[in-house]
């Protein structure tokens, strides 16, 4: 009984050293999170995922004054959904303060030739992409609303009137 609890002990153990984190890395991903809810009205929460990051030096504009900061630039990937079954991959490179640990809006970086080379390093950024399984939905549902209706009414034929009416004065007359 004891070799059995100390195997779960030690299960849970190792099983939780994979999700360690640096505390720093986790105040990061706290601002993607907090950047990508603000900016994505559709954001699957906790979807965001840094594919690739670069720190550099570069110059921020801030009140109208240069300042000379140490940034990471980040190539972040999330979620999007939209009730609960239409999903969209999609990405975007966002600036990152390593010392006052806060989001740096991108019209206030000057971009530099490491910053440059790493845009075109990514040059799919905001393109969005609809999941698999989403498209297939979203088109069996379209396909369903189009043409169902018209096999119904082609195979329908029943409750057509054999005879042909004319409407003469208000009045029908059979013929």
């Amino acid at each position: 009984m004891k070799r059995i609890g100390l195997l779960i002990f030690m299960a849970l153990i190792f099983s939780s050293l994979g999700s360690i984190t640096v505390f720093g890395e986790n105040v990061m991903m706290d601002q993607v999170e907090k950047a990508l809810k603000e900016e994505f009205t559709y954001y699957d929460n906790h979807s965001a995922k840094v594919l690739d990051e670069m720190e550099t030096n570069t110059n921020v504009i801030e009140n109208e004054e240069k300042y000379e900061k140490n940034i990471k630039v980040l190539y972040i990937s999330f979620q999007e959904v939209r009730g609960e079954i239409y999903y969209w991959d999609n990405s975007q490179i966002y600036y990152y303060d390593v010392a006052e640990n806060k989001m740096i809006d991108s019209s206030k970086i000057e971009i530099n030739d490491s910053i440059n080379t790493f845009i075109k390093k990514h040059d799919n950024v905001g393109e969005k992409e609809i999941r698999t399984g989403s498209f297939l939905i979203l088109m069996t549902s379209i396909i369903l609303l189009v043409i169902v209706p018209l096999i119904i009414a082609f195979f329908h034929n029943g409750s057509r009137s054999r005879e042909n009416l004319t409407i003469y004065k208000n009045n029908r007359v059979t013929f």
